[in-house]
């Protein structure tokens, strides 16, 4: 495996007021240059939102969690979800089926399945397929399909007795996931 290499600044150049201001312009000019031209593109894709689902406003699935005999759907979204349902299907609908790995020998074989199973644990603690649910709707709506990964640490603080009599209380902080991470992300907010 290769090496990796850190470099870190040891020094920043410390900028005066007028030319952080000035810094600050520019970035916002090539900011309002970016959206300008991108404006047509942003619109295009709010009148297929549109078209798809008929003017119909976004659902909470928490609160709308009830009979939903009140949606109407039109040959776009039928195709959309079809679209979608079979990418699912082929793709994320057990990740199990996503490796197929055998050993050469009993033992090579009993840790290909241990290493399938870390796999496994690791995309459904990425929450994996609610991540392909959003960018598989990015992808229908605005014709891109943009993942992020990198590497999230989440804890817990539990309250832990600090000494045997049980006088006094210290947080300790627990590790939920420490893993890689894959996020789906808006092609709207991809700047």
């Amino acid at each position: 495996m290769p090496d990796i290499e850190i470099e870190k600044e040891s020094k920043f150049k410390k900028l005066k007021a007028a030319e952080r201001d000035d810094l600050a312009q520019t970035i916002g000019t090539w900011y309002a240059n970016f959206q300008e031209k991108r404006t047509s593109q942003i619109d295009t894709a709010e009148k297929i939102k549109k078209q798809i689902y008929l003017n119909q406003p976004e659902r909470n699935k928490e609160k709308d969690d009830h009979w939903k005999a009140n949606i109407k759907e039109n040959r776009l979204y039928t195709t959309k979800d079809s679209l979608k349902a079979t990418m699912w299907k082929d793709i994320w609908s057990k990740e199990e089926q996503m490796f197929d790995v055998v050993g050469k020998s009993t033992q090579d074989d009993q840790t290909a399945k241990a290493q399938k199973q870390a796999i496994v644990h690791a995309l459904k603690q990425m929450q994996a397929g609610v991540q392909f649910d959003k960018a598989t709707e990015n992808w229908f709506i605005y014709g891109d399909f943009i993942y992020k990964t990198d590497w999230k640490k989440r804890t817990k603080i539990v309250k832990r007795p600090s000494n045997m009599d049980l006088s006094g209380f210290v947080n300790v902080e627990l590790p939920l996931y420490d893993n890689a991470n894959i996020e789906a992300i808006d092609p709207l907010n991809f700047v």
